[in-house]
């Protein structure tokens, strides 16, 4: 665009004579570059006569002026920058002379190779052990941790196993005022671990729900809220000077599971996507059973720990604080009674879950009533008489037919709707015209606006 076709009828570019190389010493090299650049745009008028002139084939068009439908049934598109606009199948093999480059791309299926075996995992058995078996255990220890001795007391692959982390609070949130003087939380609380409970899980084990770990982890950094309520810890729990507890490195607890993990371990607990996130190490999904996950019904709330034992196991957990080694006892239960409510089918399954919610949602998912212990409801009483659906004209006589026209004013005013066929209510009984004998005759008297009615007050209704 914009250039134009030199041809024999117009004058050569002048070529510098001797008169001019004579007169000046920058003649010549004025000379040069004018041929240079003479030449150079020769060059390019020529490119331009191929590209895009009358025997290139383009036809004065661009690809940027070729009209395409946005709604063209092809499969074709064409791709510039960041627009893409579908085009007809003779578009693609139109080259506009040489500003276009056929370029082909071919795919072709592969099967996905195989993934390589993970090395073998750098913690051992022997590491495990040493950990374990040779650590210094308290007098009166509350686990007993594996021996290695028999195949049960040997993990590996699918060991049933429940376990329970307990956190305390490193350091408080952080917190700004919001623009309307609310409080915005700009950083959570800090959570560091600080217990972990590992119980037997397997239901033949000779040394079912006994712990194989009860790890306090030893506090490197000043704890800011020990959480009691939720944790069960106190002060003093993680000092490795005045505990009573077994105290552990963070670093061994994390071997110790670990270990686990890789041995194929199958773990069993309450929420335990929360806790392995906050715990910060990686479970494969298929070694964690979440009974969060297995009692929850969709689009409900989802149902706590103290409320399902209480309600399945007849146990009453968490009363004052929490214990990780009884909610971990209490998770492998749970998930014992799930199996056993699924031998009777789907169906029934989930009609037991619905009545666990339907009872929740009566006496509240505190898990502090349960069926066994529900008061019963208080007998009946003697049944009241039901009267009729009736106002209080219809029971002082007035009849409870569609309102009418009354009568006394229909000749002075239209449109007086009344709960009788002949009066209005100023007139309180519709048989008589006369107030009834046992009111005082004092209080009745004719309406001021003369209609003729007889009404209580100064007016009657309609006037």
């Amino acid at each position: 665009n914009g250039f134009r076709t030199v041809t024999g009828s117009e004058d050569p570019p002048a070529t510098p004579g001797p008169a001019a190389a004579s007169g000046d010493g920058d003649a010549p090299g004025s000379a040069t570059a004018s041929e240079k650049k003479a030449a150079g745009f020769a060059a390019a008028l020529a490119a331009g006569e191929a590209m895009y002139g009358e025997n290139s084939g383009f036809q004065g068009l661009t690809p940027s002026r070729v009209e395409a439908s946005p709604h063209l049934d092809t499969d074709w598109l064409l791709f510039n920058d960041f627009c893409i606009t579908p085009v007809p199948a003779k578009e693609v093999t139109r080259l506009y002379g040489q500003a276009k480059l056929p370029t082909l791309c071919a795919y072709t299926r592969v099967d996905r190779p195989t993934p390589k075996p993970l090395p073998p995992s750098p913690i051992t058995a022997d590491v495990y052990r040493r950990l374990t078996l040779d650590a210094n255990l308290p007098p009166r220890s509350p686990f007993a941790p594996f021996d290695y001795e028999s195949p049960k007391e040997t993990p590996g692959v699918g060991t049933l196993l429940g376990i329970d982390a307990e956190f305390v609070s490193l350091a408080p949130a952080v917190k700004e005022p919001g623009p309307e003087g609310e409080e915005i939380v700009v950083q959570p609380v800090r959570l560091g671990l600080a217990r972990v409970s590992v119980v037997r899980g397997d239901p033949d084990h000779p040394k079912r729900l006994v712990p194989v770990i009860d790890d306090y982890i030893r506090a490197v950094e000043p704890v800011h809220d020990y959480l009691t309520r939720f944790s069960g810890l106190v002060p003093g729990d993680l000092d490795p000077v005045t505990s009573k507890r077994h105290i552990v490195k963070l670093k061994h607890a994390y071997l110790k599971l670990r270990y686990l993990i890789d041995a194929g371990c199958i773990f069993v607990g309450h929420g335990l996507k929360q806790d392995f996130k906050m715990i910060n190490v990686v479970v494969p999904p298929a070694q964690i059973v979440d009974t969060v996950e297995l009692f929850h019904f969709k689009r409900q709330r989802k149902l706590s720990l103290r409320f399902l034992a209480s309600y399945l196991l007849g146990a009453d957990i968490q009363k004052d604080t929490h214990d990780s080694i009884e909610d971990a006892r209490t998770a492998v239960r749970l998930y014992e009674k799930y199996l056993e409510m699924r031998r009777d089918g789907e169906g029934a399954f989930r009609e037991k879950l619905l009545e666990i919610y339907r009872f929740g949602k009566q006496h509240g998912f505190t898990g502090e009533v349960r069926p066994d212990n529900v008061a019963p409801p208080p007998p009946p009483g003697p049944r009241r008489p039901r009267f009729p659906r009736r106002t209080r004209r219809a029971r002082a006589g007035w009849s409870t037919r569609r309102r009418a026209t009354c009568r006394a004013s229909s000749t002075r005013r239209s449109g007086t709707r009344t709960s009788s066929s002949t009066f209005c209510t100023c007139w309180r009984f519709p048989s008589t015209p006369a107030p009834s004998a046992a009111r005082s005759r004092s209080t009745w008297t004719p309406c001021s606006a003369g209609c003729g009615c007889i009404t209580s007050r100064s007016f009657c209704c309609r006037c």
